[in-house]
């Protein structure tokens, strides 16, 4: 057992060790330069070819606003 734990195996395992070190940053930093913005939501794109309709029908939407100048109403 204590010819495994020479000088040189101890070197070669430390220099090894550091080689695998060096080669796993040096790719986290090329994957991590690769991205264009890690946080930053990707672009949405459309297909045109999916739209459905013209785009000109009035709106079905039931909340309409009457006046935005009427001050609020004050809670009980």
């Amino acid at each position: 057992m204590s010819a495994i734990n020479t000088s040189r195996t101890r070197t070669t395992v430390f220099y090894a060790s550091v080689i695998v070190t060096l080669l796993a940053g040096i790719f986290i930093v090329a994957a991590y330069s690769r991205q264009p913005d890690g946080i930053a939501p990707k672009p949405v794109v459309g297909d045109p070819s999916k739209r459905l309709g013209t785009g000109d029908a009035p709106s079905k939407n039931p909340v309409t606003i009457d006046a935005l100048d009427k001050p609020a109403e004050k809670s009980p």
